[in-house]
């Protein structure tokens, strides 16, 4: 098995003076180092993959040593060498370093950031440049997902609330209560279903424009808060993984969703599977663009993948020392991403796949 990009690296940038200085946290085959005294470090927890694949968006935040604050930071970098492409800066910049803030939107053109105190920047990644700041509900930002046509952006912020908003007005279009606490949400690919997790282990599914429930998958003893929740790309499954109950056991739930035929709109769950091996909380989930597998991105240290077709799981990656925040195939499958704590990993899937 060979890594392609072992990019153990985050970007540490301050500027002093009006330059911009670089450090990284480690990087195994590029390598870039210049200290600087003023910078603790950076750290990320959110991932994307730009559409052309070629590119990798991450959120996190530099400490500032002189001013001692924590500044939030999007920035792109190569999927090929790990070449700091860009920073999108400005607004509120008090990024929530949770799995999950961090959304672009089907095009590339937009990006959101969700932050502390229901702030979400948002940038224009074409011109590279911050647009504004959307004022959501007063808490930290826990999930960000633009809709597939991308003309609207979901969000939640630990509350009992979601957010629709149109980004490029800056309007919120509507806004639906939960009886719990939302901390994960998912558009199904057509647009049609908004799933969301709850703080005590359920999913409940809207209609993406009315809010209206459309049927709920209850609570599973083993985990509470669902952290992270994910369609397959044809929407028949939905995948859901989270904070274990009891630590030692955090499995991930397959479930097969099935619509109303009689237009009414009900949409009823059957358990596809129920994969194991993680040990504490989930924070991401990823199927691959043609959806035969499922990758999940854990604390435990570990990123586990799963064919979803046969629920064989392949050798677990091990190669992070520390929590494992997010996990991303690029758009054409060849390359898995893995952001942990201490470092920032690109994949060739391939050949995970063939060192089974």
């Amino acid at each position: 098995m060979r890594i392609v990009n072992s990019a153990k690296a985050a970007f540490l940038l301050v500027l002093i003076s009006g330059q911009a200085f670089a450090q990284s946290w480690s990087i195994d085959l590029w390598d870039i180092a210049i200290d600087d005294p003023t910078i603790d470090r950076v750290r990320s927890e959110s991932l994307e993959f730009m559409p052309d694949g070629k590119t990798l968006v991450t959120a996190g935040f530099f400490y500032d040593g002189i001013t001692q604050t924590a500044i939030g930071e999007v920035r792109l970098v190569s999927a090929k060498d790990g070449a700091l492409r860009g920073v999108l800066s400005g607004g509120a910049q008090t990024y929530a370093l949770r799995a999950g803030a961090l959304a672009r939107s089907p095009s590339g053109k937009w990006i959101a950031a969700g932050g502390l105190r229901g702030k979400i920047d948002l940038f224009d990644a074409t011109a590279m440049k911050y647009v504004r700041t959307l004022q959501g509900e007063q808490a930290a930002t826990s999930c960000l997902q633009f809709s597939p046509d991308g003309k609207i952006l979901a969000a939640a912020h630990g509350g009992r609330t979601i957010e629709l908003w149109n980004h490029e007005n800056g309007k919120k279009t509507a806004s639906f209560s939960s009886p719990t606490e939302v901390w994960s949400i998912a558009f199904s690919p057509d647009g049609a279903l908004l799933a969301t997790g709850n703080s005590e282990g359920s999913t409940t599914i809207r209609d993406a424009k009315s809010g209206e429930e459309r049927g709920r998958i209850p609570a599973q003893e083993e985990l509470g808060f669902l952290g992270c929740l994910a369609f397959s790309p044809d929407g028949k499954l939905l995948a859901a993984g989270g904070f274990p109950v009891v630590e030692g056991d955090s499995p991930i739930y397959v479930w097969r969703l099935q619509r109303a035929s009689d237009g009414g709109g009900k949409v009823t769950a059957k358990r596809e599977a129920r994969f194991q091996g993680h040990r504490e909380h989930t924070y991401s989930l990823a199927f691959s663009p043609d959806g035969k597998h499922l990758a999940s991105a854990n604390q435990d240290t570990t990123v586990r993948i799963w064919d979803v077709r046969t629920h064989r799981q392949f050798r677990p990656i091990t190669a992070h020392t520390d929590f494992v925040y997010d996990v991303a195939f690029s758009p054409d499958g060849n390359s898995l991403a893995t952001l942990g704590r201490e470092s920032l990993k690109l994949w060739d899937f391939e050949q995970l796949r063939d060192a089974q």
